[in-house]
């Protein structure tokens, strides 16, 4: 959660994670106390819009994104957001020598 210190005070962000089932929307305030949570709203994604990991009807799931944001009474364009899929994680093991602390900190 490094990202989350950097909302200012007064700033108004919206999440979104775009799921293949569920579409979730949450919408944080920067406050001099830390973040304060605002609104929050899930629906489901609509059918046959997202295949394998991709999106494959836009329009559809732009429209699905737009009433959800608007039911929550949304005003901020700020997003950040996650869409579902495995192509948007690469995994690969590496191999690394052995190393001494004071080599780490280097």
């Amino acid at each position: 959660m490094a990202g989350v210190s950097r909302i200012a005070k007064e700033q108004t962000v919206v999440g979104l994670d775009i799921g293949t089932n569920l579409i979730k929307m949450v919408e944080v305030k920067g406050t001099r106390g830390g973040l304060l949570l605002t609104a929050v709203g899930i629906r489901p994604t609509p059918p046959d819009v997202i295949s394998n990991g991709v999106i494959v009807d836009p329009e559809t799931l732009g429209t699905a994104v737009r009433t959800l944001h608007a039911s929550l009474g949304g005003r901020s364009r700020a997003v950040v957001s996650s869409v579902a899929g495995q192509s948007s994680l690469v995994v690969r093991p590496i191999e690394v020598p052995k190393s001494t602390r004071e080599e780490l900190r280097r």
